[in-house]
């Protein structure tokens, strides 16, 4: 493609660019009012800024009427603010142009006689980011867009026909709506020239900051590759994987050189194929025209590895909308049914963040929870269902584990036996949905918390909760208890602190890792076992599972009862203490009949210093 002009605007800090004569070419620029018209301007760093509120298009000729606009696009990447390249550049009204519509999506739009843009394609599954070049080029009646070198969209490009547009021979730039400062930078590094056609190949893109599911019981996953190919009929389809390493670096996957696709498909300018890709990322992936005749690339990097889902009610919406936390680990994505971005909740983060550390690959979340919903709301048949079955067929089709946040809504109007089956309805839809075994597919419990000022429920409404999710998750294979939720920070009634989702968080994060076997000790913590009553004491051993049993603080355990009629009424407890890796309860006097004890009972028991278990 032959270049015809360049332009790294050098020159006097704020000259306009109306008027600029480079290599024997000037700059011509068109706008509503004159202001508009000297918008773009050169800045102190020798780049091109905005000015212009109504919008500014600078045009300089191409030399022929197929030809090509290419810059350094600064932004800012927003369709609030547009700036774009331009072909068949007429004037403002009447063009052609290319710009950003969100940091992940591309328009390409014509503008015939209007200041309303039409809308040709939205390109998205994109990683844009400030400074990449892009190239929008014209030939015939059809035009093609390159971001970073690769083209986007389909390889045969898109229809633009319009008799405005008819033997335009000169390419720009076009930029609007400058805010206060102005758009500043918005272009550098421009070039126009010419075009001629060759083979062509594109790839179809798997997502920007996408992570694929791996395969069941695999360290990989086959994708299905499509896209198109124009100007000739390739022989076959190649593909090649590359690794970012280094920000904006991209080295050869070791065993993933060009190779022919799997299954291939090709015809009436479409190709299909498989391809191979193991856990990890960042991602790009390359395909060409078998011996090399052509080349296209995904634009935006994607991984492959762990996707979950965080399910329940507004406590596990907090996983992901709580503030602050740590800032999330770059391989790691949440997925809100159009977009794969980094987690921004506290809870999300740290639960992903802790995840990737333990399996050592790319992590992602989806969160499905609503906020003060029943249990039953959730299951196959419920609204609930069909929108947590959208979002499956969105991210792909395939999790491999499910954690679960709910309960309270259930606190007083709930048998252990209806809980319990909701929770095998819950967990059969999704194992059915994913077609995954209970061992492919895991379903973590977080057991339900508690409601200070005991508003919400019964206590014998909260306890039946607590104890169907515990019984529950023991006798299923696939499930388990996560963790305990009833000691973590509160921030109201019902909600957790932002400290609260952290922990519940990293607790998720432990017992997922433990339950793929990277981890031998889960977040559940230490278990109540086998009381005994000597004199007015009540010894109860605690099961370690794995930690080193502890007091929190200082002075008596808190959150134990003991009753000898079936909590009929409750005996006094004078102190309750960890003696030897047992609790010890001393009663004020000596108990007639069966004692029986319990822990952590109702709505809203006493957890200042609890037993517990620190992870050697």
């Amino acid at each position: 493609m032959p270049q015809t002009f360049a332009d790294d605007f050098t020159g006097v800090a704020d000259a306009v660019l109306n008027g600029r004569t480079v290599g024997g070419k000037s700059w011509s620029c068109a706008g509503t009012f004159t202001a508009d018209v000297q918008g773009l301007k050169i800045n102190a760093s020798g780049q091109l800024k905005n000015m212009s509120s109504n919008g500014c298009l600078g045009r300089i000729e191409a030399g022929a009427a197929d030809h090509y606009a290419q810059a350094k696009v600064h932004g800012p990447l927003t369709a609030s603010v547009p700036v774009a390249l331009a072909v068949r550049a007429v004037d403002q009204l009447n063009h052609i142009g290319m710009r950003a519509w969100t940091s992940t999506q591309v328009e390409i739009y014509k503008r015939v006689g209007s200041s309303t843009s039409q809308r040709v394609v939205l390109i998205g599954g994109l990683s844009l980011v400030a400074g990449q070049t892009w190239k929008l080029q014209i030939e015939g009646t059809t035009v093609k867009a390159f971001v970073g070198g690769t083209q986007i969209g389909v390889a045969g490009g898109y229809d633009v026909a319009d008799a405005v547009f008819s033997g335009i021979t000169k390419a720009g730039l076009w930029a609007s709506l400058a805010p206060g400062g102005g758009t500043d930078p918005a272009f550098d590094d421009f070039e126009a020239g010419t075009v001629s056609s060759g083979p062509l190949v594109s790839v179809d893109e798997i997502g920007a900051r996408r992570i694929v599911q791996r395969a069941k019981g695999a360290t990989s996953k086959v994708l299905r590759l499509t896209g198109t190919y124009a100007n000739g009929t390739p022989t076959g389809i190649e593909w090649r994987l590359e690794q970012e390493l280094t920000p904006g670096t991209f080295t050869l996957v070791p065993g993933r050189d060009w190779s022919a696709v799997g299954s291939p498909s090709l015809g009436s300018g479409a190709w299909a194929g498989d391809a191979d890709v193991p856990q990890g990322g960042w991602y790009r992936l390359r395909v060409r025209w078998a011996g090399g005749a052509a080349e296209g690339v995904t634009a935006g990097k994607f991984g492959v590895g762990v996707v979950l889902v965080v399910d329940g009610q507004s406590n596990a919406v907090g996983l992901g909308s709580s503030a602050g936390g740590d800032t999330a680990d770059d391989l790691t994505s949440r997925f809100d049914g159009s977009l794969w971005a980094l987690p921004t909740g506290a809870g999300e983060k740290a639960l992903a963040n802790a995840l990737r550390g333990y399996l050592g690959v790319p992590v992602a979340v989806t969160n499905l929870g609503v906020g003060a919903t029943a249990i039953a709301s959730h299951v196959p048949g419920s609204s609930n269902w069909t929108a947590k079955m959208t979002r499956l067929a969105a991210i792909g089709g395939d999790v491999e584990g499910v954690l679960w946040a709910q309960g309270e809504a259930d606190g007083g109007s709930t048998t252990l036996a209806a809980y319990k089956t909701a929770l095998g309805q819950l967990y059969d839809g999704w194992r059915s949905a994913t077609a995954r075994s209970s061992g492919q597919l895991r379903f973590l419990i977080g057991v339900t918390g508690r409601n200070v000022g005991s508003t919400s429920g019964t206590d014998a409404g909260w306890q039946t909760v607590r104890q169907a999710q515990v019984e529950w998750a023991d006798a299923t294979a696939g499930a388990a208890i996560s963790h305990h939720a009833i000691d973590l920070p509160m921030a109201d009634d019902l909600h957790y602190t932002s400290a609260g989702y952290q922990e519940a968080g990293r607790r998720f994060a432990r017992s997922y890792a433990a339950a793929r076997g990277a981890l031998s000790v889960d977040a559940r913590g230490p278990a109540a076992a086998l009381a005994t009553v000597i004199g007015n004491e009540v010894w109860v051993g605690l099961s370690a599972r794995g930690t080193v049993v502890g007091a929190a603080g200082a002075g008596a355990l808190t959150g134990w009862q003991a009753s000898s009629n079936d909590f009929a009424s409750l005996l006094t407890i004078t102190d309750a203490a960890l003696v030897g890796g047992a609790v010890r309860l001393t009663l004020a006097g000596v108990p007639a009949g069966t004692v029986k004890v319990r822990h952590l009972y109702g709505r809203e028991p006493a957890v200042g210093n609890l037993a517990g278990g620190e992870i050697a």
